[in-house]
């Protein structure tokens, strides 16, 4: 089930201003991430699989890290 954080949400709530829309989705499959870390352990580093929905210059922008570590 994916969680959904609000960073601009987060921020305003500790006082921090704040005012470009930025959400942060955490996506992992349960059943796949055993399957990458059973592989190499080192996947690890890219879990929870988080992917980032944003605002700039007026565009929605999404993105995700891309795996680039040469043993994985």
């Amino acid at each position: 089930m994916p969680t959904d954080t609000c960073i601009q949400d987060k921020l305003n709530e500790k006082g921090i201003e704040f005012n470009q829309r930025y959400e942060v989705l955490e996506v992992c499959n349960p059943i796949e991430a055993k399957k990458v870390l059973s592989e190499n352990v080192l996947n690890g580093y890219f879990l929870p699989c988080m992917i980032t929905v944003y605002e700039y210059e007026g565009q929605t922008n999404i993105g995700l890290p891309k795996p680039s570590y040469e043993h994985l």
